[in-house]
């Protein structure tokens, strides 16, 4: 059956393209809106199913119409077909601007670094959409040939080709691109001194690129650079815009030396946005003499539940280096949070500062550890430490996952690593790859034996929800045991999980000393299509326990990920789940059926990115890996353009953003509902690449 569809889908899309003649007329015929549809749906089934033969695709490249052009580029980029991809070039000089920045996109998107000559060309091109995606490819590709280009653009007249560079910038991950970020901070654009505020706080991370492995360059290089910037940061901290003072907080806790600014931190602490005052509390915590501490307990008084929990988290973070006077006051500040804050959240992080402060009040805070709040309880077992068990066997499996932490923590080996591995039996599939990951993170071979069992357990049932606890598992034998798993992980080589097949690669190609290039498709289960047509914008309603949140998802751009949310949202799957994870200035995030972080639905999505930016707002898919998202989606709080083309964005918050930005963990989803969307402005067109 499966050999006859493609046959007829095959020949259905041939028979479509018989009548398109070449791009050089760039016409559409007036009757032509039913066959686009068509052809617009032959091209999602193409990249859904991850057809790897590129002669249809190649085809309609040729399409009189610039919609298919550009939406047939695209999905050459997502597809992964290295030789059809050559095919691009001839859509990098196309009579229509769209198709030629989707076709810089769709590069980007493949990360093919054969195409940057052609990509340089497109940095003078007349249209700044084309500009814009040309210096973004260039970044997502860190060419170091287009330095130059990338530099210049940041003074570009459009302000999109501008933030593009600053994006561009950082990911270049090239200390000589710190001045030239330096003066754009002055730019009379809001946006474009944004960007670069952000891109001189992210350019300076010196941990391995997720997706790549790769590592970035060495750090005292970028920090002989960005001292030389520290003044136009430091004026950035008085900007008028929110985002930019937010960002210039940020820059500047990714450095050793204080800030001597007290007057530009207060205000921080003290102001209306939360958003700045929790960079602010962010840099706080990381000077080396406690110098802010008093504005952190002011803080903690704050009318906004997101910097009362940051400025809590950053008291710990001081911890004992706070002095005796100092500390004597803090820790009056938070036994009073502890006893009166109505979020539970900062109740939470309350105790975690107490503790972290002064390791003996945790005897005086038994009372916690029978809290009706999970989170409390969470904080209590996981500032516990191995001191009780009864955290492990709290009914709330949130509240096991933070036991776990504790006792993982704990100094002393003596029965840990048994108790830990006795929680490899817990129902909750996430517990159990937590426990996984602690087990592994002590590196005590005794828990080799329990590990294993756990793993012939969780081969025997190999289902899609609890493919994250089996690589887990996975990952912690092979940690532990190094080539003595070798038989594991080719076993595991025919998961059904694409997560846990693409885990088992590249741990079997590290055991032969390399990262081995990864086929990590295969077939999977496909998701749910409740048929949305094309060119149609679903809007979902979701009421949230603090208000209700309206999303309006981007069809056009990830198909698969739109029908498959909005048939989980008609099936009513995302009714009564938490909002698990909530990080300021960040992300909230929702949609596990377990709530611990580790769940996923019957099935995996392709992931489709596009050039569509992660800016406020912005809703996209969790994964672990790549093509390996589900049901896990999270709304960004403030602009994350790191996350660019490494998550599939498919929606947008329309209304109630003030609602998500008051959301914490725990809050739920109360219901999900589909309401009548609206239409694109041309019916399937994309409105940029």
């Amino acid at each position: 059956m499966r050999t006859r569809a493609r046959l007829a889908f095959s020949i259905a899309a041939g028979l479509l393209l018989a009548g398109c003649g070449g791009p050089e007329t760039g016409l559409t015929p007036p009757d032509a809106a039913p066959a686009r549809a068509r052809t617009l749906t032959v091209i999602e089934r193409i990249e859904r199913d991850r057809d790897l033969r590129g002669a249809t695709l190649r085809r309609l490249l040729a399409s009189p119409d610039a919609v298919v052009r550009a939406r047939a580029s695209l999905a050459l980029g997502r597809v992964g077909d290295r030789d059809a991809r050559l095919a691009l070039t001839t859509r990098l000089d196309d009579n229509e601007p769209r198709v030629r920045a989707t076709a810089a996109v769709a590069i980007s998107i493949a990360r093919d670094g054969r195409f940057v000559p052609e990509l340089l060309g497109l940095v003078r091109d007349p249209d700044a959409r084309v500009r814009a995606a040309g210096i973004a490819a260039l970044g997502h590709l860190r060419a170091a040939r287009g330095f130059e280009a990338i530099v210049a653009a940041l003074a570009d007249r459009d302000t999109a080709v501008a933030c593009a560079a600053a994006d561009a910038c950082f990911r270049l991950r090239d200390a000589r691109v710190v001045e030239p970020l330096g003066e754009a901070l002055r730019d009379a654009r809001p946006r474009v001194r944004s960007h670069a505020a952000n891109a001189l706080a992210t350019i300076q991370s010196t941990r391995p690129d997720p997706i790549t492995g790769e590592a970035p360059p060495l750090e005292r290089d970028i920090d002989a650079a960005i001292a030389v910037v520290v003044p136009a940061l430091v004026a950035a901290l008085s900007d008028a815009d929110i985002d930019v003072r937010a960002a210039a907080f940020d820059a500047l806790r990714r450095r050793s030396e204080p800030l001597d600014d007290a007057p530009a931190m207060k205000r921080a602490l003290a102001g209306s946005a939360p958003e700045v005052a929790v960079a602010a509390a962010r840099l706080a915590a990381v000077q080396p003499d406690g110098r802010f501490a008093t504005l952190l307990v002011d803080a903690l008084s704050h009318e906004h539940a997101y910097v009362r929990w940051e400025a809590a988290a950053a008291l710990a973070r001081l911890g004992t280096h706070l002095d005796g006077a100092t500390r004597a006051t803090v820790l009056r500040a938070l036994r009073d949070r502890l006893a009166n804050d109505r979020e539970a959240t900062v109740r939470g992080a309350a105790i975690t500062a107490l503790v972290a402060i002064d390791p003996r009040v945790i005897d005086s805070l038994d009372e916690y550890g029978t809290a009706s709040d999970a989170c409390v309880r969470a904080a209590y077992y996981r500032a516990a430490g191995a001191s009780t068990h009864d955290g492990l066997g709290d009914a709330d499996a949130t509240v096991r996952l933070a036991a776990l932490d504790g006792w993982a923590a704990a100094e002393d080996a003596s029965g840990v690593t048994a108790r830990l591995a006795r929680v490899l039996d817990d129902p909750v599939a996430g517990v159990r790859a937590h426990a996984a990951e602690c087990l592994a993170a002590r590196g005590d071979a005794a828990a080799i034996p329990a590990l294993a069992r756990a793993a012939d357990r969780a081969a025997r049932n190999p289902d899609m929800p609890t493919a994250e606890a089996r690589l887990a598992i996975l990952a912690a034998l092979v940690r532990l045991g190094g080539t003595t798993q070798r038989p594991r992980l080719e076993a595991a080589l025919d998961d059904p999980s694409p997560l846990v097949r693409h885990g088992a690669t590249v741990r079997l190609g590290a055991l032969d000393g390399g990262r081995p290039e990864v086929d990590y498709r295969g077939v999977r289960p496909e998701p749910p299509v409740p048929g949305t047509p094309v060119g149609r914008r679903p809007e979902v309603v979701l009421q949230l326990t603090r208000g209700t949140v309206r999303l309006r998802l981007d069809r056009d751009r990830a198909p698969a990920h739109v029908e498959a949310f909005c048939a989980l949202v008609d099936r009513g799957f995302y009714d009564g789940l938490p909002m698990h994870r909530v990080v300021p200035n960040h992300v909230v995030q929702g949609g596990d059926p377990e709530g611990t972080g580790y769940g996923s639905a019957a099935f995996t999505l392709g992931d489709e990115h596009s050039a569509a930016p992660f800016e406020a707002g912005t809703v996209g898919m969790a994964k672990l890996g790549p093509d390996t998202g589900s049901c896990q989606f999270f709304i960004c709080l403030v602009p994350r353009p790191h996350l660019d083309q490494r998550y599939t964005v498919f929606g947008r918050v329309v209304e109630g953003m003030q609602v998500v930005g008051r959301t914490l963990p725990g809050d739920r989803i109360v219901s999900a509902r589909r309401v009548s969307g609206s239409e694109t402005p041309e019916e399937g067109a994309p409105k940029a690449p």
